[in-house]
């Protein structure tokens, strides 16, 4: 029902007459190819990223299932707690993406990069007192999860994720990295290069990785979180070294036509003369 409440609202806000008036939103319903095959192909990549991501975790809490109870509970609680810092970040990403997109196609890359690093230290500001509180008080956030459990049976769980949270501390700081740098080329075009980069690291550093060490080796929970933090930080690092590269401020959604300038008939005239 929220869903459906929320397609609604916007289809209103779409149709209302000052949007409709300035941006052709109803007249505009028609298909147009080459904006649907470009909208593919920037789109495309993007939605395989974040599947990804979204899969690769899944995966990766299917996989600390294996070792038990304990660590599968405090697996996901990690994970709910880190949604505090995680969501607006990626608000910041968004802002971050749209930006960018808005002063390429004026022409302006300078501005583009200052909107990016502006983002990027609002939101490692505010990374990295959360990322602090973590550390220095856990039992805030892991307290909520343990209201009518178990004390013993809940005490394992406790330790464990306490220790966990250590790991989204530390990791938390480059998934602010990963996160505004990967918007910043993704609304620049570059969303190819982002599919690509996480096709490999989440096969090769996280989810293959964590199954051998799980399944095959049972090494145990802690190197399995090794191996996800290791791949948030290579995501983060690998994105920041294609932000400084700068070919994204080449690249533009939508090309500008160059203006073919009209000579009016005197002008010709005149010309001839000569």
């Amino acid at each position: 029902m929220a869903g459906v409440f929320s397609l609604l609202s916007f289809f209103f806000l779409l149709s209302s007459g000052a949007n409709n008036k300035t941006f052709h939103t109803i007249k505009g319903w028609r298909l147009e190819r080459d904006l649907f095959v470009r909208l593919l192909r920037y789109g495309f990549p993007s939605g395989v990223q974040f599947f990804l991501e979204m899969a690769g975790f899944t995966a990766f809490v299917l996989l600390v299932g294996r070792l038990g109870i304990a660590s599968l509970a405090a697996t996901n609680i990690a994970f709910n707690i880190n949604t505090l810092a995680f969501m607006p970040m990626i608000g910041s990403g968004i802002a971050v993406s749209v930006l960018v997109g808005q002063y390429l196609g004026a022409d302006k890359p300078g501005r583009a990069q200052s909107a990016v690093y502006s983002g990027f230290h609002l939101t490692l500001v505010y990374m990295l007192s959360i990322a602090a509180a973590y550390v220095l008080v856990p039992d805030i956030f892991v307290a909520p999860f343990a209201l009518r459990a178990d004390p013993g049976g809940f005490s394992e769980i406790y330790g464990y994720s306490i220790i966990l949270l250590r790991f989204v501390a530390v990791y938390s700081v480059f998934d602010t990295m990963n996160i505004i740098f990967c918007s910043a080329i993704k609304g620049a075009g570059d969303t190819r290069y982002v599919m690509l980069m996480t096709v490999f690291l989440s096969l090769f550093v996280f989810i293959v990785p964590v199954y051998l060490t799980v399944v095959v080796l049972e090494y145990g929970l802690m190197v399995a979180w090794v191996f996800a933090t290791a791949y948030i930080i290579l995501l983060g690092l690998v994105f920041y070294v294609r932000f400084l590269g700068g070919k994204w401020k080449t690249m533009r959604v939508i090309e500008r036509k160059e203006e073919i300038p009209i000579v009016s008939p005197t002008k010709l005239g005149r010309v001839s003369k000569l």
